[in-house]
C-alpha cells in the first residue's frame, strides 16, 4: 500500500505535491519523495526515510509538473534507497514514475532484464521493461509493457516525461487512481491520486482511470488509451 500524486499546471509542483502526499500519508510512512521538471528538462528530487509528516530537511523544488510518492513497502525492503519517484532516461530525455501495487515475479524479471538497478523494487522493473519494449514512442512502449506485466498484478501508476503525465491501472483495476481539476476557461491545473482524499478540496474530481487504461494528460486536455480488457 503506498500513495502517488502527481500534478501539472501553473502553480509549483513542489507545494502540491507535497500537500497531496501529505493527505495521502496514511498510505505509507516508510519513505518518500517528490520529483519535479525544470523548464530546461532536466529534474530535481528530493526525497527521506521515515513519514512525510515528519517535516521536509529543508529542499524546496521548482516546475510546473511533477510526480511523488509515500511509501509502504509490499516488496523490497523500506529505507531511502528504495523510496520512489524512480528515474532515468529515455530515449536522452528523463523520465519518472511512481507505482503503487505488486508486480508478481519481479525478481525472476529483474535477474532476467540483467544491467544495473538503483533499487530493490518492482516499479523500477516497470522503467526498464519500458526502455527495452518496442515501439515507435513511450505511450506504445508503455501499452507493451503493461500488457506484459501478467493477469495477476495489481497496479495504479503515474510516468512523468517530456512534460506530460501518464497515469494507468491494471485491467481489473485493483489499485483506485483518480483524476481533478481547478480553474475555469481552458486554464486548468491537473492532479492525479490514489485516493481522492489527496486532492484537498482545491481540486475538483473529474473521473477515475478507468481499469486497462493509459491516460495522458498534456496540461491542456486528456486523452485515454485502452491497453487491456479484463
Amino acid at each position: 500500500m503506498s500513495g502517488i500524486f502527481g500534478f501539472i499546471g501553473r502553480k509549483n509542483a513542489f507545494d502540491e505535491i507535497k500537500v497531496g502526499l501529505e493527505n495521502l500519508s496514511h498510505r505509507g510512512q516508510e519513505s518518500w519523495g517528490i520529483v519535479c521538471r525544470q523548464r530546461d528538462g532536466s529534474f530535481s528530487e528530493a526525497r527521506g526515510a521515515g513519514s512525510i509528516m515528519q517535516g521536509l530537511p529543508g529542499e524546496h523544488l521548482y516546475g510546473s509538473i511533477g510526480i511523488g510518492q509515500v511509501r509502504y513497502p509490499t516488496s523490497s525492503e523500506a529505507n531511502q534507497r528504495n523510496s520512489q519517484p524512480i528515474a532515468g532516461t529515455f530515449k536522452k530525455d528523463k523520465i519518472a514514475i511512481v507505482h503503487n501495487g505488486h508486480i508478481p515475479g519481479y525478481k525472476t524479471m529483474m535477474q532476467k532484464l540483467g544491467g544495473l538497478f538503483q533499487t530493490e523494487t518492482d516499479t523500477e522493473v516497470i522503467l526498464h521493461m519500458i526502455a527495452r519494449a518496442e515501439g515507435g514512442d513511450l505511450l506504445e512502449k508503455l501499452e507493451r509493457t503493461l500488457n506484459s506485466l501478467g493477469r495477476e498484478s495489481a497496479f495504479s501508476i503515474i510516468i512523468l516525461h517530456e512534460g506530460m503525465l501518464y497515469a494507468a491501472r491494471d485491467p481489473f483495476g485493483f489499485r483506485p487512481l483518480s483524476i481533478a481539476r481547478r480553474g475555469e476557461d481552458d486554464d486548468y491545473d491537473w492532479a492525479i491520486a490514489s485516493e481522492t482524499c489527496a486532492f484537498h478540496g482545491k481540486f475538483e474530481w473529474v473521473t477515475d482511470v478507468e481499469p486497462g487504461t493509459i491516460a495522458v494528460l498534456d496540461g491542456n486536455n486528456i486523452s485515454t488509451v485502452a491497453y487491456a480488457s479484463p
